[in-house]
């Protein structure tokens, strides 16, 4: 697995979609993803035909891991900043401006490729996570279900502060 990331600022972003609630135990977000492609086609000035799953942790979710604590999940699409026009049943969202490791995974283990991000990579990084969402951008690239899959993982990140540094 390469975990040789691409470390890039996004600029903030908007997203229309549909959420829903998980725990780690309970995160398989296909029921969310089976309601929001049918209508995605209602979406108004979609920016280009890209998805995005989007998680948005509780402040302390992986310095206290509880499998069962909840967190939120987005099935979206990006759209214009004007297009606010959200269809019944959706929401909007916005990504906020920040730095983020971006990873490629190729196939479909999204919870092997996380586990080796937060137990191998980010211990030796010189970074920590920022709470800010974490998401997926799904592209032309990715093939659902299918091991030749590429989409792109990115996860908030900030420089560690030492205390020294203050």
């Amino acid at each position: 697995m390469n975990l040789k990331p691409q470390i890039i600022t996004v600029n903030k972003f908007h997203l229309v979609g549909m959420k829903t609630s998980l725990t780690f135990y309970k995160n398989s977000p296909v029921a969310l993803w089976q309601q929001f492609m049918p209508r995605k086609k209602e979406i108004k000035n979609i920016y280009e035909d890209e998805l995005y799953s989007v998680q948005i942790y509780p402040k302390s979710y992986f310095e206290n891991f509880n499998p069962e604590t909840i967190f939120t999940i987005l099935a979206s699409t990006r759209v214009n900043s004007e297009s606010l026009k959200v269809p019944e049943g959706m929401e909007h969202f916005i990504i906020p401006e920040g730095l983020y490791a971006k990873f490629t995974l190729t196939g479909m283990d999204i919870q092997g490729l996380m586990n080796t991000i937060l137990i191998e990579w980010l211990p030796k990084s010189g970074f920590e996570l920022a709470n800010r969402p974490h998401f997926q951008l799904m592209d032309k690239r990715y093939k659902h279900n299918q091991e030749d899959s590429e989409e792109d993982v990115f996860i908030p990140i900030e420089p560690i502060q030492h205390f020294n540094d203050l």
